[in-house]
């Protein structure tokens, strides 16, 4: 599928374990969704909370079209400390985030990250 204006194709590689194909859409929040893309390529170390993974960046964006609901295979902004955060299952987070994108393939890879692991995101040119 090619990119559009509003969808934009990412990959998340996980060290020594695979990768994982995503869109971030710039209607669910723009402004963090042009910080996002402009910092690309990211990486860092995977944490883990209860119900996603995440890895901090140094993206200081504020809240934008927040919410505390998401999916699995979701992926959102954290204001509160600049972290990009990937469902792993439904949940219901106490900060509000910012929805980004979503998870369109690999998240079998993603179950099986551990803390620690690295993690890099990137926009996939010409996807």
């Amino acid at each position: 599928m090619a990119a559009s204006v509003s969808r934009i194709p990412i990959r998340i590689t996980i060290s020594e374990k695979g990768t994982a194909n995503g869109d971030v859409f710039k209607h669910f929040a723009p402004r963090t969704v042009n910080d996002f893309l402009r910092s690309l390529p990211l990486q860092g170390r995977v944490n883990h909370a209860n119900s996603f993974v995440y890895m901090t960046s140094k993206l200081i964006v504020g809240g934008e079209k927040r919410r505390t609901a998401f999916s699995r295979n979701e992926m959102a902004f954290l204001p509160l400390n600049g972290s990009i955060c990937i469902f792993l299952m439904e949940s219901k987070v106490e900060r509000p985030m910012n929805p980004i994108g979503r998870i369109t393939s690999g998240m079998e890879v993603l179950d099986t990250v551990t803390q620690g692991d690295v993690m890099e995101i990137q926009e996939l040119a010409n996807a």
